[in-house]
């Protein structure tokens, strides 16, 4: 388990090595951040 902050950018190039070559889904209530991540991790995508 990794502990990340789109916002902060706490945690977020540990997220980013883990996801590396995989395929990965993010899922959660809404307003959880799912959408705040993968922006973060992602900046040229739209989401």
């Amino acid at each position: 388990m990794l502990e990340v902050s789109a916002h902060q950018g706490d945690g977020m190039q540990s997220l980013q090595s883990q996801l590396d070559g995989h395929i990965s889904v993010f899922v959660g209530q809404s307003g959880v951040g799912k959408s705040s991540l993968v922006n973060s991790l992602l900046p040229e995508t739209d989401t």
